[in-house]
């Protein structure tokens, strides 16, 4: 009998506890709601985050490495370094003269001398100047002709030593004798002067320049015409 009693009160205090329980529960303030979960762009998993930028490494700065002397360019100046230029040149021809019939003399060697050539640079590759020349054969009787020309000068390619040149001006053709001591002028006459060559030069130095030309002359008179035709070797300075 007091077993069965005892049985009683405990079910009767487990009935109590759990309706004690259940009234707490119910006067408990509700739980807030989670967040929703994002969603991809169609309503499906997020989309996985970015991968981290890869690491940069600084490129190696390029070393240096010295190239051969026989690979080395040679030095180049600008061919003109001056508003101006002169020159000066030395060689040899041939002269001749010719009348208004066509008939002409023989051919003469003798000295050409380039006495003078002054002038601006007019753009880089455009020179116009003045030149002195002449051309002189010795022996018993002597001939010289000298040109005083107006001159243009140009220089087709870009930087080249190449040059065409023409000029008008002035000639003389001076005729003489000489034996020994004596030296006599026979006659001069002066007419109109025309002149073309080429020629090439080659740098050596900032403002100097080594060159080889050939020339053509002509001076026009009432009765006739001379010619010569030179070889020189040239010094200019520009």
């Amino acid at each position: 009998m007091r077993t069965g009693c005892r049985a009683v009160a405990a079910a009767v205090a487990l009935i109590s506890l759990v309706l004690a329980t259940r009234a707490q529960a119910q006067d408990a303030p509700p739980l807030p709601p989670l967040p929703p979960l994002p969603q991809g762009e169609e309503g499906g998993p997020p989309p996985p985050p970015p991968p981290p930028p890869p690491m940069m490494l600084p490129a190696p700065a390029p070393v240096p490495v010295a190239a051969p002397l026989a690979l080395r360019p040679a030095t180049r100046y600008s061919r003109y370094r001056s508003p101006w230029y002169i020159g000066i040149g030395l060689g040899g021809g041939a002269g001749w003269v010719s009348n208004n019939s066509g008939q002409s003399s023989d051919s003469q060697g003798g000295v050409s001398v380039l006495v003078l050539k002054v002038g601006l640079v007019l753009q880089p590759n455009l020179l116009l100047g003045f030149e002195g020349s002449a051309w002189r054969y010795q022996s018993d009787a002597w001939v010289q002709f000298n040109h005083y020309d107006a001159m243009l000068t140009l220089f087709p390619g870009h930087d080249s030593g190449f040059y065409l040149k023409g000029g008008v001006g002035a000639g003389v053709a001076m005729f003489g004798v000489s034996a020994g001591s004596y030296n006599a002028s026979g006659r001069t006459d002066a007419g109109f002067d025309l002149k073309v060559g080429l020629g090439h030069e080659w740098q050596v130095g900032p403002q100097w320049n080594f060159g080889l030309e050939a020339a053509y002359a002509a001076t026009f008179y009432p009765d006739g015409r001379s010619n010569d035709v030179c070889f020189n070797v040239t010094f200019s300075w520009y």
